[in-house]
């Protein structure tokens, strides 16, 4: 019986060892082609420039999905010779890079576009990213307005009080 143990003990062991090189030969060969594969041929994306950043020179495109919703996405362009203009409409070849970011390869310029109705909404949503000083001044703006509402609402409350006006106010 002690000379069955050793045996069971040394099959266990050979059937582990073969099973796990068995899985790392399915890994290196079918699955690591396939992730490299989607990370190297991308997909072929046509887009509005929103927004561009000079460094790293990385630039926010508009553009829709194949459910036809509207998505904005930030693209690194290393490869991009030609200047980029907001509001230019580009024809890319987007990859996603193993650290999580987008690299867009082969930028074609299709066609030089204003940039009139896209300011307006970028405003919006990237309302957060402002920097504290531009929102400060907005907050002050829009603070110095309402005073004035109130002055001129106190106003015709002091002139309705004094009888002031054509009719309004107490008789004396």
């Amino acid at each position: 019986m002690n000379q069955k143990a050793p045996q069971k003990r040394g099959f266990l062991v050979k059937v582990l060892m073969k099973t796990l090189i068995f899985s790392l030969l399915i890994y290196l060969v079918l699955i690591s082609p396939l992730k490299a594969q989607t990370f190297e041929e991308g997909v072929e994306i046509e887009g509005k420039v929103l927004m561009l950043f000079p460094c790293p020179k990385s630039a926010i495109v508009l553009f829709f999905d194949e459910n036809h919703r509207s998505k904005r996405i930030k693209v690194l362009l290393e490869e991009c010779n030609k200047p980029l203009y907001p509001g230019d409409i580009i024809r890319f070849r987007l990859i996603k890079t193993f650290n999580g970011q987008f690299l867009a390869k082969n930028v074609i310029i299709k066609k030089r576009g204003d940039f009139t109705g896209v300011r307006k909404r970028l405003r919006k949503s990237i309302r957060k990213e402002w920097s504290r000083g531009v929102r400060k001044e907005w907050h002050r703006q829009e603070r110095r307005g309402r005073e004035k509402e109130r002055e001129r609402e106190r106003g015709r409350e002091r002139g309705r009080e004094r009888g002031g006006g054509h009719g309004g106010g107490r008789g004396r």
